[in-house]
């Protein structure tokens, strides 16, 4: 997992808020920096997801972006880009596999929440 480090803000929220008020930020303070103590506790904390392949990178985003905004920090994730010219880069082993790029530091925004539909028109109990 690459990721493009900037700065941290502290807080303490409840997880219900820290679901609410994640969002994909695409502005960061470049000021702001994020140490390696605060980069160690969140992949610290995506060692904590189940881990069964691939589908699993997925698990392991969400533990990560939800801690990083626990920790005060605004995240991006941003997918696969050039897998390759991340390896070379950042000097990435060929045999390792990059499975997402994920943006972090203090955000320069603060995106507006989108819209979603009604519970009920996602889901069913019977």
């Amino acid at each position: 997992m690459a990721l493009a480090l900037y700065g941290c803000a502290n807080q303490t929220t409840s997880f219900d808020e820290i679901v609410a008020n994640r969002r994909s930020v695409r502005s960061y303070d470049k000021t702001q920096k994020v140490s390696e103590e605060q980069v160690r506790t969140l992949i610290a904390t995506t060692q904590e997801a189940p881990s069964w392949g691939a589908y699993d990178a997925g698990l392991s985003n969400a533990f990560l972006v939800l801690k990083a905004k626990e920790m005060g920090f605004d995240t991006l994730i941003m997918g696969l880009r050039d897998a390759d010219g991340l390896k070379k880069a950042l000097g990435i082993p060929s045999d390792e596999t990059v499975m997402t790029v994920v943006a972090l530091g203090y955000g320069n925004q603060v995106p507006k929440r989108p819209d979603r539909k009604p519970l009920d028109e996602i889901m069913k109990i019977k």
